[in-house]
């Protein structure tokens, strides 16, 4: 697993590249960085639905708890739920056991600040120069405590108050992709008072995002028009993420979702400086639609760590990237899924759906090629370089196009984006010449 981190925490198939023998490893680099500022610490450790996640979730805690580190437990809860709660129960660290949107062979670990933040940057290098040094690493003699913990409660009435939410007579169908939300999201929309129908909401992690769940909007799509709802949401697998679904099936783009909440933010006086953050790969008709309703848009790298040092840096309180991971900086300091749904709900009730009118939208030609190890490391090798360019010389009206690696799946993702009509040409020579690295 090289350079340990990717674009949010530690990722892989579990029992192959990520197996006891590296956990325990990663494990005690953390423990080590955390007490270089001090002893008696505690860490908050909560897992999604993974099968895995209970050997993981002992290893972690065992070897913490060598370290002379306490811990406690908070069973499966969201993500963004651990965020919060590391912060307000002034834990020193929160971590995370999931891998997010993959499905049940796949898990990982995400690290979490006493701030409630994603560990950025320069923490994950010192964890990795700690890793890559391990050998120098010993056991403490003190042995610290494991305990569990029933927290859920605590962020459940935080976010049903982040504003004023009412949702009687509402008719809200939910796809918790059998992960983390299962329980959380259904009882958090009911006891707002809207009619919940739900799919996918088992703690069976064999099934956790199979076929289901943010990365297969066709089930909410289909699942909405059978029970009649208002709206759908499809969560991911530790609910971090969530696509949004209108009554007749369609599902909204991501660029949708966050034009209306730029627009609801700024209306209710709620968007610092009338800026957003979004990554690079965001599509550049958002910027023009929001530059007409005198919102600025900053663009960053992929991943949620760059969004949150850019609200940190520039005190924003608004980031977003178009596949539904969205952060509502002045009330939870990651992206949170069901916080969203709320919102995207009172949105719904306001009449802002209409504005969607004004989001235009540039076209784009999309490919997630699937690669071997050795041919993700010739494109990262820059073996692909010229070919790109050449595409991108032939592209003569403000076209871009953009080619990156996963950070979280063995893909390689392709976007065209633009006014030409052979976009889908191009998109497929790339995929191509990528097939043939």
């Amino acid at each position: 697993m090289k350079g340990i981190f990717g674009t949010d925490g530690v990722r892989g198939i579990y029992g192959e590249d990520l197996n006891l023998d590296f956990i325990k490893k990663l494990t005690k680099s953390v423990g080590a960085y955390l007490l270089k500022s001090g002893n008696n610490k505690k860490v908050l450790i909560a897992t999604d639905t993974r099968i895995s996640n209970k050997q993981i979730e002992k290893e972690v805690y065992s070897n913490l708890n060598t370290l002379g580190i306490d811990t406690a437990c908070a069973g499966i809860i969201p993500t963004p739920a651990l965020h919060y709660l590391v912060k307000a129960n002034h834990f020193d660290m929160g971590i995370m056991i999931t891998a997010s949107h993959n499905t049940g062979e796949y898990n990982g670990l995400k690290l979490i600040t006493k701030e409630g933040y994603k560990f950025n940057d320069l923490q994950e290098e010192e964890v990795t120069k700690i890793f890559d040094q391990q050998s120098n690493l010993k056991t403490g003699v003190i042995q610290g405590k494991n305990e569990f913990v029933n927290l859920s409660k605590q962020y459940e009435e935080y976010i049903k108050n982040a504003d004023d939410f009412s949702f009687n007579g509402i008719k809200v169908a939910l796809d918790c992709a059998n992960g983390a939300s299962f329980s959380v999201a259904p009882r958090v929309f009911a006891d707002l008072g809207a009619e919940v129908c739900c799919i996918n909401n088992s703690d069976n992690g064999n099934l956790i995002n199979k076929d289901c769940g943010s990365t297969h909007t066709e089930a909410i799509s289909s699942f909405v028009k059978s029970c009649n709802a208002d709206i759908g949401f499809s969560f991911d697998g530790d609910a971090d993420r969530v696509n949004v679904c209108f009554s007749s099936g369609k599902i909204m783009s991501g660029e949708a979702l966050i034009f209306l909440c730029c627009l609801y933010l700024k209306d209710k006086g709620k968007l610092k400086a009338n800026q957003i953050i979004t990554p690079y790969v965001t599509n550049c008709g958002l910027d023009k639609s929001l530059n007409k309703f005198s919102i600025d848009v900053q663009r960053v790298g992929v991943g949620g760590k760059f969004i949150q040092q850019k609200l940190l840096d520039e005190n924003l309180s608004f980031g977003a990237e178009d596949n539904g991971h969205i952060v509502w900086g002045d009330y939870n300091v990651c992206s949170d899924g069901l916080l969203t749904a709320l919102f995207v709900t009172k949105i719904m009730q306001q009449g802002y759906f209409d504005k969607i009118k004004d989001l235009e939208i540039f076209k784009q030609a999309k490919r997630n090629v699937k690669v071997q190890s050795s041919q993700k490391e010739k494109f990262l090798s820059g073996e692909l370089n010229g070919f790109v360019e050449s595409k991108q010389n032939e592209m003569k009206n403000g076209e871009r196009i953009i080619v990156r690696a996963s950070g979280t799946e063995p893909l390689i993702r392709v976007i065209v984006e633009g006014f030409e009509s052979d976009l889908e040409k191009i998109a497929s020579e790339i995929e191509n010449a990528i097939k043939n690295l």
